[in-house]
């Protein structure tokens, strides 16, 4: 089954994004007069580390899109899987399509990610 690798790579992934976050918000210079609690984070951090956050999420999608093609190889059932396969097949034809398959699905996480860095006027890098 696939659930364990799914929740492992959730759990990885959570990890980077919220360490990532926990270092930008430390280097946060908060307000004398900000309230407390629950307040300070929903007023004065989160609006603060949001763009970074946002930033590190779309980082990581990147990432993980091409991790499947490692992944396949591996034995999970991704695209990497069936290029894997096709291979060992002698399927050329079909291992070509499923190559261009993933670098075009690639190219269009690529894309969307740049767009919505953009929409959101989030920066190219990682902000540290």
């Amino acid at each position: 089954s696939m659930l364990p690798g799914i929740l492992a790579l959730a759990l990885h992934t959570g990890a980077i994004v919220a360490h990532l976050t926990g270092r930008f918000s430390e280097s946060l210079t908060l307000r004398a007069d900000a309230p407390t609690g629950l307040n300070r984070y929903a007023w004065e951090v989160l609006p603060r580390v949001t763009p970074n956050l946002l930033a590190f999420l779309l980082y990581r999608w990147e990432v993980i899109m091409r991790e499947t093609a490692v992944l396949g190889i591996l034995g999970i059932h991704t695209l990497g899987f069936y290029i894997d396969s096709s291979v060992a097949e002698f399927r050329f034809d079909r291992t070509l399509l499923l190559i261009l398959a993933t670098v075009m699905l690639n190219l269009a996480v690529d894309a969307l990610s740049r767009g919505l860095r953009k929409r959101l006027r989030l920066k190219p890098g990682l902000g540290l």
